[in-house]
């Protein structure tokens, strides 16, 4: 037979621990463990943002500061200056470089196959407007037809339909 208090009249019944001290126990058993978590989401988060604040914010200002007067060419229709720069400002082509990951290189791509395009080289226009994503913007369309354009010169006309 058991030994409980049933059997054993003198016998106490062995209370469940207070939620509390249970919690207590755990996190004294597990405090290394637990703080250690605590300090690696802290520093995740506190990077996270510190890199979007320091490294990437002032990189996409640059990035549209220097693509400014390529559009202001693109306006005009001084197409190399779009591609190649002026000597003082740079073309979308430097900033397609430098600023790879920004959002202005990602429209820099676009005045580039844009520039391409009327120019008349429709291998280089396909190439930059494959990598314009112009996704929630009037551009996109844009894009697409002028991509469609530049597959129908490039005698590929099934890609162009």
């Amino acid at each position: 037979m058991a030994n409980t208090s049933r059997t054993q009249p003198g016998a106490t019944k062995i209370k469940a621990q207070d939620p509390v001290q249970q919690l207590t126990n755990t996190f004294e058993k597990n405090r290394n463990a637990i703080i250690g978590v605590i300090v690696a989401l802290a520093v995740l988060i506190g990077g996270y943002f510190g890199y979007r604040n320091l490294i990437v914010a002032p990189k996409e200002e640059k990035a549209a500061n220097a693509l400014f007067p390529a559009e202001r060419w693109f306006e005009v229709d001084s197409l190399s200056y779009v591609l190649n720069g002026d000597g003082q400002n740079a073309g979308v082509l430097t900033i397609i470089n430098k600023y790879g990951s920004t959002k202005a290189a990602n429209m820099a791509h676009y005045y580039a196959g844009m520039s391409y395009l009327r120019l008349g080289d429709a291998k280089n226009a396909i190439l930059h407007l494959g990598k314009f994503d112009g996704k929630g913007t009037p551009f996109q369309y844009l894009a697409q037809g002028a991509m469609g354009d530049a597959y129908m010169e490039n005698k590929e006309v099934d890609k162009g339909i």
